[in-house]
């Protein structure tokens, strides 16, 4: 699923990193941090001179289908800032990353907008296809910092051979005798342009394109006060450990599939995030949005499979330093907003000690390496080399992955007896990096929250089965056999030790059996 049809904010950021992201400055300074991510700070480069990159989809209606057209060049563009004509300085094509695949629950349709997020859905009709976006660089006139601006893109009626006839090609799509590409000729005039409206001269990273908008200052000020609905959303977050020791937090979150507004089959699902130390001191922020349900173009769609194409579930990571944060989340559903709060704890690490990160639940898995489906057995020769040339935008979200199995985290603590509950977490041994050699084991119980009662201990097990060469991270994984409990709700304990005789704290988490 491309992102289409949005009206938010480009961006300012530290390199091009997607035609999604927004603004690329080119730049030969670097000015203080706009604020700190924990100790990483979110560099911002100022210059005379910015380029705006305007993410645009150009669409073709052909017998009752939708097709992105993947040859225009800068000269069929004409681009507009507050109603004046602007001079394009380049146009690139870029593939949105999409990842499809079948886990143990259905399929999923995995889609990025962002370099470190993205979204899921269940998949139940036909097959997924590439999107694609333009990317229409410009220097914008100068602009007080903050102004936000319209903007406007228009594809020219005809080339340059005066010819209004241009080439589309869509795939791959699934067919009657199997998967195939098309390519074909439709006249420029019915092209549907699909892109981003309007830039704010705000300066902030890729992970934040909302900043600046209006959508996202009212997100905020939702955040702060807690005025909004809190129902339908579940949200977590889990600290985890890069190679070197430093601590990452993946934030899951579950959201219904249903909009704000019944009756509309296109809408806009926005996510702001802000994570604050000491209850007012932002320490990071990010946010995120896409088009759900059917296209804006396309009205003779069946409104059942508008609504299972909605997305339901968001992942991103954030870097904190240790210490205790609240999280704080807002989601828009075409202006309907809903809050979700949840407190994160990022233990202390040094690097050269045992330790034990969060516990991740997760009811969904697949193997991984899975998708992209780009299906070139069923491509043109021409096809294929025109696809493959294509870039993919880069995608640095780092999956949750034991002995070859990818999990999907889950910000939905609740759990039905039938349903598979996994537990991720990860033990880093140090010494593992090194030359020397120790044995780590991990230990598990469940106990009831309401009784106390401990329900189920494993005792010391081994971690040898889960190690990947040379990396002082060991990811764990051990399915819980909830259909063993009893309705109710439990907390899940680990923790590690080694042969060395270090022993870390316990780590816990709870879920509800239903």
């Amino acid at each position: 699923m491309a992102d289409r049809g949005q009206a938010w904010s480009l961006i300012v950021t530290k390199r091009c990193i997607s035609v999604l992201t927004g603004t690329c400055v080119i730049a030969s300074a670097v000015a203080p941090p706009l604020f700190a991510q924990g100790d990483r700070n979110i560099p911002v480069i100022r210059s005379e001179a910015r380029n705006v990159l305007v993410p645009t989809s150009i669409i073709a209606k052909h017998n009752g289908g939708d097709y992105d057209v993947l040859y225009l060049i800068a000269a069929d563009f004409r681009l507009f800032e507050d109603g004046k004509e602007q001079k394009i300085e380049k146009v690139t094509l870029e593939r949105v990353y999409r990842i499809f695949f079948r886990d143990n629950l259905g399929v999923q349709d995995g889609f990025a907008l962002t370099p470190n997020a993205k979204w899921m859905s269940d998949w139940l009709f036909g097959t997924p296809i590439n999107g694609y976006d333009y990317v229409i660089a410009y220097i914008p006139p100068l602009s007080p910092g903050g102004s936000c601006h319209q903007i406007k893109v228009k594809v020219q009626p005809k080339d340059a051979s005066g010819k209004r006839l241009t080439t589309a090609e869509m795939g791959p799509v699934l067919g009657r005798d199997g998967i195939h590409n098309f390519t074909f000729e439709v006249d420029r005039r019915n092209l549907i342009v699909d892109t981003r409206t309007e830039y704010c001269n705000t300066e902030h990273s890729s992970l934040d394109p909302l900043y600046g908008t209006k959508v996202s200052r009212q997100m905020e000020s939702v955040a702060i006060s807690g005025k909004a609905r809190e129902s339908g959303l579940s949200l977590r977050a889990i600290d985890l450990y890069d190679e070197s020791g430093a601590p990452r937090v993946q934030v899951a979150l579950d959201f219904p599939r249903t909009g704000g507004q019944t009756g509309i089959p296109s809408f806009v699902i926005a996510v702001v995030g802000m994570t604050y130390r000491n209850s007012d001191s932002l320490a990071s922020r990010f946010s995120d949005s896409v088009t759900a349900g059917c296209p804006f173009w396309d009205n003779d769609a069946d409104p059942r499979i508008c609504l299972e194409s909605i997305p339901n579930h968001y992942e991103t990571q954030i870097h904190l330093t240790p210490g205790e944060y609240d999280l704080r989340v807002v989601v828009s559903y075409g202006g309907d907003l809903r809050r979700a709060q949840v407190p994160v704890t990022v233990e202390s690490l040094d690097g050269k000690h045992l330790a034990v990160s969060g516990i991740a639940l997760c009811r969904r898995f697949h193997q991984y390496g899975e998708g992209p489906q780009n299906h070139p057995q069923s491509q043109t020769e021409h096809q294929s080399q025109t696809q493959t040339s294509i870039p993919t935008m880069p995608f640095e979200l780092i999956p949750l992955v034991s002995k070859g199995i990818e999990f999907t985290p889950t910000g939905d603590t609740r759990f039905k007896k039938k349903e598979p509950l996994i537990a991720y977490f990860e033990v880093y041994e140090p010494v593992l990096a090194g030359a020397g050699r120790v044995n780590a084991q991990f230990q598990m119980r469940i106990i009831d929250v309401n009784t106390g009662e401990l329900k189920t201990d494993t005792g010391s097990r081994p971690t040898d089965s889960f190690i990947r060469s040379e990396s002082p991270v060991i990811p764990i994984s051990q399915q819980i056999a909830i259909n063993e409990l009893s309705k109710g709700t439990y907390r899940l304990e680990v923790h590690a030790s080694d042969s060395a005789g270090n022993l870390t704290d316990w780590r816990a988490t709870s879920f509800i059996v239903e």
